[in-house]
């Protein structure tokens, strides 16, 4: 199976036993709409389906990975790891936020220069975080890395390889409503409610606040009503917020959605003593017996 490419906040390949437990055998097509570091994505290789995720850099780099011209980041981010240092760090920010200020008008060759810089700052910056400022630009400073690795082409290969057949759209996650068809499996992560325990939850220069969370739950909904199969990933904090809603409470007391609480351990902190367990939850609309693994072998 594939690994993600990419550190993302909010990754899940430490919770990805529980996730498998917690989603259908048996679907048509695989949709992500806030898809990020993709984890679940490349432990399936699902072959059919759609990924999304708002942030443009990031799909761009998807994009050219996925294309036939994927080793030609490949070279450039090697030529970029070769020449690291902190000085160049920064020479290489500066040109991944002029290439941004170009958004629309790039040629295809800019396109591949900057997937092979996301991939060059996101292993060499602090922790592999991704942030912008409010003007959109990546400003994370370097990280404390004397010999970093950044470049798995056997890694690149299988991730290539994954996203054969895959649609990859750059649009508002509401997308997923008219994409998804019964018997699709749509799996949500959104960024996490303020208040959840995650500095990093609001990865992008845009929030995603309590009235966003409360729309996502009835999308969820929708969704599922059509006959798509949906699981969902998210805070405590928003489990908390979504048992406000009548309908979800009839859709939990009826046994038309799960919950699944989950603590997570996080990577991404700049304490590393500090790093603790999340209270976040899975909610799923597949009953046990049509789950590709039972929760009882964890």
């Amino acid at each position: 199976m594939a690994k993600p490419v990419l550190k993302w906040a909010g990754g899940k390949r430490q919770i990805l036993h529980k996730l498998r437990a917690c989603i259908s055998q048996d679907y048509d097509a695989y949709h992500e709409p806030f898809f990020g570091g993709g984890a679940l994505f490349f432990d399936l290789e699902p072959g059919n389906g759609s990924i999304n995720d708002i942030n443009p850099r990031l799909m761009n780099f998807y994009s050219i990975l996925q294309s036939e011209d994927w080793r030609d980041m490949v070279e450039e981010a090697k030529e970029l790891e070769e020449n690291h240092s902190e000085e160049f760090y920064y020479e290489c920010r500066d040109e991944f936020n002029r290439l941004r200020n170009q958004r629309g008008q790039m040629r295809y060759d800019e396109r591949v220069k900057e997937a092979a810089l996301l991939l060059y700052l996101n292993r060499t910056c602090f922790n592999g975080l991704y942030r912008e400022n409010q003007s959109g630009e990546f400003n994370v400073p370097i990280g404390s890395y004397s010999n970093p690795d950044i470049v798995h082409p056997d890694q690149l290969q299988e991730a290539h390889d994954a996203l054969q057949g895959i649609d990859i759209m750059n649009k508002d996650y509401r997308y997923i409503g008219h994409e998804a068809e019964a018997e699709d499996l749509v799996y949500f992560d959104p960024p996490y409610q303020k208040g959840s325990g995650e500095n990093f939850a609001e990865y992008f220069s845009d929030t995603f606040d309590v009235d966003d969370q409360i729309e996502l739950l009835h999308l969820v909904l929708d969704l599922h009503e059509q006959g798509v199969e949906v699981a969902m990933s998210n805070s405590g904090a928003a489990e908390r917020l979504y048992k406000k809603e009548d309908r979800y409470q009839e859709y939990i007391e009826n046994e038309d959605l799960f919950v699944v609480p989950l603590e997570a351990r996080r990577s991404i902190n700049s304490d590393g003593e500090n790093r603790t367990g999340a209270d976040e939850i899975i909610l799923t609309s597949v009953p046990e017996q049509k789950r590709k693994e039972s929760l009882s072998s964890y």
